[in-house]
């Protein structure tokens, strides 16, 4: 691994990048300084090692100090004398450094992206660490075989994935792709195809994948095209090997509007048919497996409207609405491009409720929870001290 960084940085004929600063304020929780923090490096190195084979690497180095939900519940062991075994069981371990939160220089230092891509005549092979993001929904992609929802973290690129991606076209706009991955630690292989046709200016898909860490398998489509209106549907089945199978889908439309510098309106439907009716939201650090979805309830309304003010200064506002139980989140933000170079944002995320709680906003008695203490006896602990009410978030990012 070394030699091959080494080598891609030494063959780099292009770096690209950014420097960020992230200063995060939380509302509503127990702390002296209810900020945090973050500095982040990420450069990209990439070079030709001959005309057909290109090497590309990005490097990502990050700090962060302050306020944590990880730091809040360390305090609240403290604070109430619980048994130090519960930070064991949500995976809370102690770090050397504790102001920085590092231990070894895994923890602030990754290679986010190590790849050799082959550019053959039928084919294009990507083989290493890289992106990778299937499907035309907005905010989840049920037929993503390697899931992330950024809802929270919308500045953050997507993880790494060690895999194999064969792209094949078939013609100018369909096409193949077959990817063979592995988890990070290369002990549990995950497999996704994907055949894609155009026709009446309309991307139709089908895709399968299959994860062995939980052997469950999924199996749907992915529709997007434009007809006057911008459209999707994005469905698959969840299959597991022990189970009942379950849906999940999105279907939506957008449409830019010629108001000020541009106006554009997207609206989308969310069925999770593994969620439940009325979700629990007290496991706020739950574990997500492979394929699972990442929300808790069954059917969300999502919207979203994007301004452009100016050439240089722009609006959002996203919704998300968990139509069983009545509670929202809103992420309002307003951005601005400064010397073509430099990104400055300030954004909220804001927990709303219309009836007392649930999935987005929790119910206050549902934050009471019964747990152990250091001798051996149980007592209620209010987690809300923990929880914020809202998030404050100044973003600055220079690209290089």
């Amino acid at each position: 691994m070394s030699l091959l960084l080494w080598v891609a940085v030494a063959h780099a004929g292009e770096v690209d990048g950014f420097a960020e600063l992230r200063v995060q304020a939380y509302a509503g929780v127990d702390a002296d300084v209810p900020l945090f923090v973050v500095e982040r490096l990420r450069p990209t190195f990439s070079g030709e090692l001959s005309d057909r084979v290109v090497l590309t690497t990005t490097i990502e180095a990050g700090l962060g100090q302050g306020w944590t939900v990880q730091r809040g519940l360390e305090n609240l062991v403290d604070q109430e004398a619980l048994s130090p075994l519960i930070l064991d069981a949500l995976g809370v371990e102690e770090t050397e450094n504790d102001a920085l939160r590092v231990s070894a220089d895994e923890d602030y230092l990754a290679v986010d992206r190590l790849h050799v891509e082959l550019l053959l005549k039928h084919a294009d092979i990507r083989i290493g660490r890289q992106a990778l993001n299937w499907g035309s929904g907005f905010v989840v992609n049920p037929s993503d075989p390697f899931p992330e929802v950024l809802l929270t973290e919308p500045w953050k690129p997507r993880s790494g994935m060690n895999a194999v991606r064969v792209d094949v076209p078939i013609g100018d706009l369909n096409g193949a792709q077959l990817v063979i991955g592995s988890d990070d630690a290369f002990t549990h292989p995950r497999l996704a195809g994907r055949l894609t046709a155009n026709w009446l200016e309309t991307d139709w898909s089908l895709v399968s994948a299959w994860r062995e860490e939980v052997d469950e398998t999924i199996v749907g489509a992915d529709i997007k095209g434009t007809l006057g209106v911008g459209f999707w549907f994005e469905g698959v089945a969840h299959i597991p090997q022990d189970g009942p199978a379950t849906e999940e889908l999105v279907v939506g439309l957008d449409y830019s509007f010629p108001v000020l510098q541009q106006l554009i309106l997207t609206g989308q439907y969310y069925r999770n048919g593994a969620g439940a009716d009325d979700p629990v939201s007290a496991d706020l650090f739950a574990e997500r497996t492979a394929f699972a979805p990442a929300f808790s309830g069954r059917d969300y309304a999502m919207a979203s409207v994007v301004a452009g003010l100016t050439r240089d200064v722009s609006t959002s506002m996203l919704w998300m609405q968990n139509l069983g139980d009545a509670t929202a989140f809103a992420v309002p933000s307003l951005a601005t491009v400064i010397r073509d170079n430099f990104e400055v944002s300030l954004a909220a995320q804001l927990p709303i409720a219309f009836s007392d709680g649930g999935e987005f906003k929790p119910r206050a008695d549902d934050l009471v929870v019964v747990l152990p203490t250091e001798e051996s006896t149980v007592k209620e602990v209010d987690l809300g001290t923990v929880v914020p009410d809202a998030t404050i978030i100044v973003w600055s990012r220079v690209n290089f």
